[in-house]
């Protein structure tokens, strides 16, 4: 019963550690991708109704990144703090060791592992496709994805304002209240408003549509001038060229990868499996890692093992960017870099058998 409590006191202290880190990493990475979004829809990338799915699709990213640092310092942190307080060495007195250490954190980098496993293959592929979809409806709409009412929006040879968007009589959106103001290459101007206004395509050419409006052009320093009333007018704006982009590999699933079988491919695939084994590689680093003199306080190893996480996601990056280039054979991965990593905390261990062997009571 004692042994139980135990284990549950340890992880306890873990986790309790790791959702602390957690919290204030994806603080300051989604306040980044929060900015970066409203950024990419202000530059007409996306259109506005899509931020709160790319945010839920930066939110999955972000988790993938945060979740093995996370585990890691957690349980540095929570086993440095029974360090620091001496009771690990009341723990290893009632016969606790790092064996039994490994099987109480095992279940926190466990639950972990699966977590980002379902992260990193099927939410992540299933959002990167959902952003591409967003993406790809923006190009239909061309320059008009990004444009506010209420505000003078540049365009590329003027500025167009309307009042508010509208729903048309036949279910589309439209403008009200446009003006539009344009400079010609011959040094002149035009000067366009309506009652509304509407994307419409024909063909392969998308146009901005004037209903029941005016027109008015001439040229700075010239008493010429040519105005007229209309009830539609159509000018043409620029739309992206070509076939649709193929979808990105982040955006593919596992079976669609291995399906590709090209090196880049096999990159992305094997970086997906890497983040789940990153857990509990990081978490079988953190327990020998976490080791330190009573006096040493909290955060004594902590630069050492921020060192090692360097090394090691360093590692992996290297090795995905040697598959990217078809310089390692896919067979390999990135399983190398797991296997240093695991025979360097073997070596730790052996090197630390300093620990006291656990000792039952008599």
């Amino acid at each position: 019963m004692l042994f139980q409590r135990v284990d549950r006191y340890l992880l306890r202290e873990c986790a309790a550690a790791a959702a602390a880190v957690s919290a204030v990493l994806l603080l300051i990475l989604f306040g980044n991708a929060l900015v970066r979004v409203l950024g990419e829809i202000a530059k007409g990338e996306y259109p506005p109704e899509a931020l709160w799915p790319l945010l839920l699709v930066q939110g999955v990213r972000q988790l993938l990144a945060v979740v093995p640092i996370a585990v890691f310092l957690g349980i540095l942190l929570g086993l440095g703090r029974l360090a620091r307080d001496s009771e690990m060495i009341a723990l290893q007195a009632s016969g606790v060791g790092p064996a039994r250490c490994y099987r109480a954190v095992g279940v926190l980098a466990v639950c972990a592992a699966v977590f980002a496993a379902w992260l990193a293959l099927d939410c992540a592929p299933r959002g990167a496709a959902r952003q591409a979809e967003w993406q790809a409806r923006a190009g239909e709409r061309g320059p008009l994805a990004g444009l506010a009412p209420g505000r003078f929006n540049r365009l590329q040879d003027g500025v167009l304002y309307f009042q508010r968007w509208e729903t048309a009589p036949d279910g589309g959106r439209r403008m009200t209240g446009v003006f539009l103001y344009e400079r010609r290459e011959d040094g002149g101007f035009t000067v366009q408003t309506a009652r509304h206004a509407r994307a419409e395509r024909v063909g392969d050419r998308l146009s901005l549509v004037f209903e029941d409006g005016r027109r008015d052009s001439g040229r700075f320093g010239s008493a010429e001038a040519e105005s007229f009333a209309f009830a539609r007018y159509g000018v043409n704006l620029p739309v992206p060229a070509g076939a649709p982009p193929p979808p990105r590999l982040r955006a593919l699933s596992g079976a669609a990868l291995r399906a590709l079988g090209s090196a880049a491919a096999w990159a992305e695939w094997h970086w997906r499996l890497a983040v789940p084994l990153a857990c509990l590689v990081l978490a079988a680093a953190a327990v020998p890692l976490s080791r330190s003199a009573p006096r040493q306080g909290r955060y004594g190893r902590l630069g050492a093992a921020l060192l090692v996480y360097l090394l090691y996601f360093n590692l992996l990056a290297l090795g995905r960017n040697l598959l990217e280039r078809g310089q390692l054979d896919p067979r390999w991965g990135l399983w190398w870099v797991h296997a240093l990593m695991l025979a360097g905390i073997g070596f730790a261990l052996w090197q630390g058998r300093r620990w006291p062997a656990p000792r039952t009571a008599s």
